[in-house]
């Protein structure tokens, strides 16, 4: 995983939101999830960033495009190549377990964290769900004892 300055991140959300073409489809979505700060503040996956994870994971915005009635979509693989020490973690992904891995797998359905940035006050992630051609951001701001998510954008890929 590379992890990019805050500037890049911030150019590459503008073009997710940005893109109105016939080819993409912006969706926006501003929520109000907060999870408890811990003073860590470097890129290392920690518990602060798994909640971080699920919570992302699990907007409605994607519910459309996980497919969960098709038993082939099934299980949920969360690639992160980046942290061995997460490996065979599980979170919730809506009403299904999902595991975090650090190789793809051919079975199931595979959403790989491109990437993680993390500064002591915003923590944004890049998703990619090849399956469905979509990449999805979350960006979240330290609000005094808890993280909040700011915003939720996703871009369908054709």
């Amino acid at each position: 995983m590379v992890l990019l300055s805050h500037s890049m991140v911030t150019v590459f959300m503008i073009f997710m939101t940005s893109c109105g073409s016939a080819n993409h489809k912006s969706i926006v979505d501003t929520a109000k999830y907060s999870h408890p700060v811990e003073q860590n503040t470097n890129s290392k996956v920690d518990s602060v960033i798994i909640s971080l994870i699920e919570q992302s994971i699990n907007s409605e915005k994607l519910l459309p495009y996980y497919h969960f009635e098709l038993s082939e979509r099934l299980p949920i693989w969360i690639l992160l190549e980046a942290d061995k020490s997460v490996l065979n973690k599980k979170v919730k992904c809506f009403d299904y377990q999902a595991e975090l891995i650090g190789t793809k797998k051919a079975e199931g359905s595979v959403i790989e964290i491109v990437e993680i940035n993390r500064s002591e006050s915003i923590i944004e992630m890049i998703f990619k769900y090849e399956l469905e051609g979509i990449v999805f951001t979350s960006s979240f701001e330290k609000e005094k004892t808890s993280w909040r998510m700011k915003s939720f954008n996703l871009v369908e890929q054709k």
